[in-house]
């Protein structure tokens, strides 16, 4: 593939993507809308995510809201109550038993108006 191709690639790939998209460092898809809560963040896709121990370990396969609050706070059922936040290498968000990072990718509000993100600054 020349040069040129590639390049042409790159920009549909990239065109494809809806505004506010971001990708988890595990390769899955999410779209983000914001509100004066927060940031809703809905995965485009069905998420695999193993629960328990041993034999009490189920597996849940179901498109995946996460919600980072306006205060750093963030909440996924199942996962319980955790916080959120962002540096200069991405944003991620941490509950007790996982974490969810979003490598090299700015989190933002197309109406800036919505939510301060600042004060959730790593």
């Amino acid at each position: 593939m020349t040069l040129r191709a590639r390049g042409l690639v790159a920009a549909l790939a990239c065109a494809a993507l809806p505004a506010q998209a971001y990708v988890s460092g595990a390769g899955h898809l999410y779209e983000a809308t914001c509100n004066a809560s927060g940031i809703v963040l809905r995965s485009t896709y069905p998420v695999g995510r193993f629960f328990g121990q041993g034999a009490g370990t189920t597996i849940s396969d179901t498109r995946e809201t996460i919600y980072l609050g306006a205060h750093c706070d963030a909440a996924r059922d199942g996962f319980g109550a955790g916080t959120w936040g962002w540096a200069n290498g991405g944003f991620r968000v941490t509950f007790p038993e996982i974490e969810i990072g979003f490598p090299r990718q700015e989190i933002h509000c197309d109406d800036a108006a919505m939510i301060d993100i600042d004060p959730c600054r790593f």
